[in-house]
């Protein structure tokens, strides 16, 4: 008889203000792995906050970063990595990401993004005249994506950080 063990890798996707790097940072301490995230490395890559990024050079460039980083990071072993929102909108990532680890979708519900995000001015594709119009948009284009991509999703209502992080664990272990 096989036994399950913990994944060498997790890695955390979800909506943005889903909470991946929070979860991240908690569940690595809980596992003992290194914590990566996406957004963070690409800032020190690219020499600059994201939103600036993406204000000079546009999406196309930045989720062109984005893969050569995933790309880079396939090798990765004993981490918890937590991905920027949109990681999954480049169709070539969304196998990366499986081959890096298991997959751990954070379906935080629209309203709860919403009540989350409503005052953040940092990031990019939330800066119109109606963010909640385009964060909706966002939720219905990228849901199916985040479904389709993950091994296991995680329903999160009004959980602490701490607790999604166990709940993951949780999930995962033998």
């Amino acid at each position: 008889m096989m036994t399950r063990r913990l994944p060498t890798n997790i890695v955390l996707i979800g909506m943005p203000g889903s909470g991946k790097s929070t979860v991240g940072r908690h569940l690595s301490r809980l596992t003992k792995k290194e914590w990566r995230d996406t957004d963070h490395a690409l800032c020190d890559r690219l020499g600059q906050p994201i939103a600036s990024f993406f204000a000079a050079h546009g999406e196309a460039a930045f989720r062109s970063a984005e893969h050569a980083l995933l790309t880079e990071w396939l090798s990765a072993t004993n981490v918890v990595m937590s991905t920027g929102g949109g990681i999954v909108c480049h169709a070539l990532n969304q196998p990366l990401l499986r081959a890096i680890g298991w997959v751990v979708f954070i379906d935080v519900p629209l309203n709860s993004l919403w009540e989350r995000l409503k005052d953040d001015r940092k990031r990019p594709l939330l800066q119109t005249d109606a963010p909640y119009d385009a964060l909706a948009t966002l939720y219905q284009t990228r849901h199916a994506l985040y479904q389709r991509c993950a091994h296991l999703s995680i329903p999160v209502t009004q959980w602490s950080s701490q607790h999604v992080a166990k709940s993951i664990l949780k999930a995962l272990s033998p």
